[in-house]
């Protein structure tokens, strides 16, 4: 009794009537006393999204000690992370239909391939026309007039993916030739930081002279971003990067999704290899 009560972390509240108890501390307890039945056959219904830290981190070391006696586990949780982790096989249900059974990264990458294209359908596409009247930005012969998220074959997303790449299009209108703008675009994380900019003139495209209406395509190679929310600023200097022709701050606004479910701890996947010697 005495090892339910400290794997359950509700000892000061163990004398109280159950009656009385949360839903959280209810579900903690009857996990406890399950997981130390030494069943052979284990159901848990979302139990691992209950409790703090401390208490989940209890949870799958007793699960996957169940999992290392032979038990069988079986889990329904939403946590495609920890389904991963834990399962060997994973099973895709949908309003009472089994669609997918099978390893747990290959179900789970077709589930999230439906939740994104669910997405995708009824959300609106990362597009920005800017208004003519729009305040801000420069009086020069040069201005930014749209922004745009597409895939490498031009058809516009209303979210980019970890590791595919994407164009983000940025649309400029000339009254008279410019020579080499220098177009650079910012993009900036949901929570604040500044995560990269990119111009043609650093990256060594040079424009010449342009006129008229054009549109400047900048494709992101096997996207780094981790998944998130990401606002782009357009600004778009002279040919010598000292003048400024145009700014539009806060353009457009676009998610980055990943394929694999992963949730970002940081901002950018940067290419790596490991190596043991």
């Amino acid at each position: 009794a005495d090892e339910i009560i400290d794997f359950s972390g509700l000892r000061e509240f163990i004398d109280d009537p159950v009656k009385h108890y949360s839903s959280g501390m209810y579900v903690r307890l009857g996990f406890a006393v399950a997981v130390h039945m030494k069943p052979d056959v284990l159901l848990v219904d979302e139990v691992l999204a209950v409790g703090d830290e401390e208490f989940q981190r209890k949870c799958f070391d007793h699960l996957y000690a169940l999992r290392r006696a032979g038990k069988t586990i079986i889990v329904v949780s939403h946590g495609l992370g920890q389904l991963e982790a834990l399962c060997d096989e994973v099973a895709w249900l949908e309003r009472g239909n089994l669609l997918e059974v099978g390893e747990p990264t290959d179900v789970v990458a077709s589930y999230l391939k439906k939740v994104n294209a669910d997405e995708s359908a009824r959300s609106p596409m990362a597009t920005a026309l800017r208004p003519k009247d729009h305040e801000g930005g420069v009086k020069s012969a040069l201005r930014v007039t749209s922004v745009q998220i597409t895939n490498s074959d031009g058809v516009p997303l209303n979210h980019a993916e970890t590791g595919t790449t994407f164009t983000v299009k940025v649309g400029i209108t000339m009254t008279e030739p410019v020579l080499g703008p220098n177009v650079r675009i910012a993009l900036q994380h949901e929570t604040g930081p500044l995560v990269a900019m990119i111009s043609n003139h650093r990256l060594g495209f040079d424009f010449s002279y342009v006129d008229g209406d054009k549109t400047v395509e900048i494709d992101l190679l096997r996207n780094p971003l981790l998944p998130g929310r990401y606002r782009v600023h357009v600004d778009v200097f002279d040919h010598t990067g000292s003048k400024l022709l145009d700014s539009w701050n806060d353009a457009a606004e676009f998610p980055v999704r990943s394929a694999s479910g992963e949730i970002g701890q940081g901002f950018v996947q940067l290419p790596a290899e490991y190596r043991l010697t």
